[in-house]
């Protein structure tokens, strides 16, 4: 009872919207629109993947059946934060606040560190993550 009258409510308030919505919902059940709108939506989804992809330099989709030497790992995470951190510097990032000052990350680091194997639901075992 209450979801109607919730929409009755947005209906009185934004009626052509609600009209228009409802117009839209119901031609999206039709088979040839529903078809139509999974291509588009597809098309989308392939665009992205494809851009992404586009920008990695050496994908790894699977993993190795050998396992990677650590220093090989190492240099390929320094070298794909390069442009990162050169979008950062350029004053180009976006989305959040990035905090580059090295002291800070070592700090972080370390305490990742020393908790890497804690696990703050077994307070008795873990304390000293309280």
């Amino acid at each position: 009872m209450w979801v109607f009258l919730v929409r009755l409510r947005v209906f009185i308030k934004h009626p052509i919207t609600s009209i228009k919505l409802g117009i839209f919902k119901l031609i999206m059940v039709l088979p040839l629109a529903k078809s139509f709108a999974t291509k588009e939506k597809n098309k989308v989804r392939d665009d992205i993947v494809n851009d992404i992809k586009k920008k990695r330099k050496n994908p790894v989709y699977k993993l190795p059946k050998e396992s990677v030497k650590e220093d090989t790992i190492m240099k390929r995470v320094e070298e794909a934060a390069k442009y990162p951190e050169a979008i950062y510097k350029a004053g180009k990032m976006s989305g959040g606040v990035y905090f580059k000052e090295d002291d800070h990350w070592n700090f972080i680091a370390e305490v990742m560190r020393i908790s890497m194997v804690s696990n703050p639901l077994h307070m008795d075992e873990f304390f000293f993550t309280n």
